[in-house]
């Protein structure tokens, strides 16, 4: 309800200029962080943050919490923000008015919006799942697909993790204007097509994420240059 509130309050939003911007051409810094047999991904793609995108990759074991509870976005972001304190890609945030968020940091770099004006932080999320407390029809649940970036209807509270799941954020463009283009479409675990009316961004997802084709080409490809230089290396001994 409170996403609900907080973009109905987004009516009203006055345009402000933040020099923000998805970052091209760059190949991403991976920051590896905890431990598990499981490992989940946050992106961050800002270039008032980092001269180029930032994945924290986080592990765990397991598909519960210690509370017992299904891993969740928070648990990714609360993690990641304590297992980088001690290095150089420290992350850290502040929310503002109705909790929507207003700063995130990454070292030394930060990147502060008004979170009732344009851009705003895009919550993007990618595999695994996601209960939506509201919708246009009432309360659902849907799977993210695992190579296809949603805007998130959602907080991060409710978000699910899975093996290989990614979330990321962004500075977007926002307006709501109560035109068709403000409503996204989002299908459930029981194939049912569930619309949700939360406004348009228009900002470019965080990644692109290869094809399981492409991962496994590189994969093999990868191999074979290994075993090639082995092959030579013992020719020449």
């Amino acid at each position: 309800m409170l996403r609900l509130i907080c973009f109905c309050g987004l009516i009203l939003l006055a345009v402000i200029n933040v020099p923000a911007a998805v970052i091209m051409g760059q190949e991403p810094i991976t920051v590896n962080l905890g431990s598990g047999a499981n490992v989940s991904y946050l992106a961050f793609n800002e270039s008032t943050l980092s001269p180029a995108p930032i994945i924290y990759a986080w592990r765990y074991d397991g598909p519960t919490n210690s509370s017992g509870n299904p891993w969740s976005g928070t648990d990714l972001l609360e993690g990641v923000i304590k297992e980088s304190a001690s290095t150089s890609y420290a992350l850290g945030y502040t929310t503002g008015v109705y909790g929507l968020i207003t700063t995130f940091s990454i070292g030394s770099y930060s990147s502060t919006i008004n979170p009732l004006a344009s851009p705003v932080w895009a919550y993007w999320i990618m595999g695994g799942s996601e209960y939506v407390p509201y919708g246009d029809n009432g309360d659902f649940s849907f799977n993210a697909s695992p190579l296809n970036w949603v805007v998130s209807p959602a907080n991060y509270d409710t978000r699910w993790l899975q093996n290989g799941s990614y979330d990321g954020w962004t500075l977007s463009p926002f307006s709501y204007t109560g035109a068709p283009g403000d409503t996204s479409y989002y299908t459930d675990v029981n194939g049912i097509v569930q619309p949700v009316t939360f406004g348009t961004y228009s900002g470019e997802p965080p990644l692109s994420i290869p094809e399981p084709s492409s991962l496994a080409l590189l994969a093999s490809a990868a191999g074979g240059m290994f075993l090639y230089l082995r092959w030579s290396r013992g020719k020449r001994l």
